[in-house]
């Protein structure tokens, strides 16, 4: 006869010889960039794009990744006018389409920040969404854009959201942007916006494991 304490030994041992399965991200398509335009005619333009599906750096305004059961991005952006009568912006975007192999349970959470100074004519902020490619139906959306007539406490905002995620296409987006003008009258104006998030997957225990589990259970009640 199996002892009681010999089956949960038994259990356990398989539990940590098993590895959880997990459904798994297939990207199948991106637009990752950092884009910075200048409106004066005078400053070059600066656009950085992600190469394949590698991960992505452009120093302190994006830090992106793909993985088979994760995708995370850090966005920061600002504008600032560099003289009269001037603008600028920038924008770092995070857009993934993938596939999924199965259902699976998922997590999504960060935060959004913005800022614009005292003027008139400053944008920041940003914003994050899932969607389900074939029809673009919003699975999650959370938003943080201001646009200044004065002074701004930095709006923030942070999200947690989970849930079950059917076998399928799906695309995540996400874009921090930063727009600042110099209007003379009223002076040089800044707008800037960051964002961070993490998408995962949630591991499952694997088939192999809970058959093994129900085999020692009828074992052991046999036995009795």
């Amino acid at each position: 006869m199996i002892r009681p304490s010999v089956l949960l030994t038994l259990c356990l041992s398989l539990l940590l010889a098993c590895p959880a399965l997990a459904a798994s991200i297939t990207p199948v398509g991106q637009d990752r960039y950092f884009r910075e335009i200048w409106f004066d005619g005078e400053v070059p333009d600066t656009v950085v794009e992600a190469q394949d599906f590698a991960p992505f750096v452009v120093t302190n305004r994006h830090d992106s990744s793909i993985g088979a059961t994760l995708l995370q991005a850090d966005l920061a952006a600002s504008g600032k006018a560099p003289d009269i009568f001037s603008q600028a912006n920038q924008t770092s975007q995070y857009l993934v389409d993938f596939d999924l192999d199965d259902d699976a349970p998922y997590q999504l959470s960060g935060e959004i920040f913005n800022y614009t100074n005292v003027s008139a004519g400053a944008d920041g902020g940003g914003f994050v969404r899932l969607q389900s490619y074939d029809d673009m139906t919003m699975l999650f959306s959370d938003l943080v854009i201001y646009h200044a007539v004065g002074d701004n406490d930095a709006p923030y905002e942070s999200f947690d959201t989970s849930g079950i995620l059917p076998a399928g296409r799906y695309r995540m987006w996400a874009r921090a942007i930063g727009e600042g003008v110099d209007h003379s009258v009223n002076g040089p104006s800044t707008g800037s916006g960051s964002l961070n998030f993490e998408f995962s997957i949630v591991p499952e225990p694997g088939a192999a494991v809970l058959g093994g589990i129900g085999l020692l259970m009828l074992a052991f009640w046999r036995r009795r």
